[in-house]
């Protein structure tokens, strides 16, 4: 099993004015953390959690919307295979922007983490979508008898002491793409024939644990907290409660 990014979601009260807000705590941000800012010139009309601003840096990708702030926490190799480990990477990076860029006019609303896990299966150019048919054949209640899946994605959710749990179970796949340059033509091109080699395929499961739009906390690390211990409790159990073990 791999975790290639873990993302947090903080929803505050919608705040016109955020850049103006943050300005100075985006600056204290940017030095501490040796972070590229761009600030996104969006037209008025778009949605108000459209990212404004976007942050980068070595282990994260930060967007800031009129109502929200999205971090992507990049895994490192050496840890992506320990659940445990990723969420206390994740936990550091998320406290790191909550101690800074979490001003005293942004009014919190909720948080939510998305877990995207990866449990490889084969590397012997099986397909995403072969690979797929067990799975299907043990959750859907349709019988598909000897027909090939041309699709595999199932997403389901529910509420459980206060949080708001979903999933989505697909198959994925990892190619050995390379991109060709044509000289005469000065155009890139893929060949698929020639580059084009399955090296990987496995199941993707997304688990996404929310307290929306309950509030436990007033504070927002108090939340955080009880949300990284749910969704734990629910990563130790989940093959078992999705009666998919045996299939990996």
């Amino acid at each position: 099993m791999k975790i290639p990014q873990i993302n947090t979601v903080i929803e505050f009260e919608l705040t016109e004015n955020v850049l103006l807000i943050i300005a100075g705590a985006l600056k204290t941000y940017q030095n501490k953390n040796n972070a590229k800012v761009q600030i996104l010139n969006v037209p008025q009309t778009i949605p108000p959690d459209a990212p404004r601003i976007v942050i980068s840096t070595s282990n994260a990708l930060i967007r800031i919307s009129l109502t929200r702030f999205e971090i992507n926490s990049k895994i490192p190799n050496h840890i992506y295979s320990n659940f445990e480990s990723s969420l206390i990477f994740t936990k550091a990076i998320v406290n790191s922007v909550l101690d800074t860029l979490m001003v005293p006019e942004l009014k919190y609303s909720w948080l939510g983490l998305v877990c995207i896990l990866e449990f490889p299966i084969s590397n012997s150019g099986e397909s995403a979508l072969k690979l797929s048919e067990k799975f299907f054949d043990r959750l859907v209640n349709i019988k598909r008898e000897s027909r090939d899946l041309s699709s595999f994605e199932i997403k389901f959710g529910y509420k459980e002491n206060d949080f708001y749990k979903n999933f989505s179970i697909s198959g994925y796949e990892t190619r050995d793409i390379k991109i060709e340059l044509l000289h005469q033509q000065g155009i890139q091109v893929i060949d698929f024939e020639k580059h084009g080699k399955i090296i990987e395929v496995g199941l993707r499961i997304i688990l996404d644990v929310n307290n929306r739009p309950a509030i436990k906390s007033p504070i927002i690390i108090d939340d955080l907290e009880l949300v990284y211990k749910e969704i734990n409790l629910n990563y130790n159990n989940l093959l078992e409660d999705l009666n998919i073990k045996d299939l990996l």
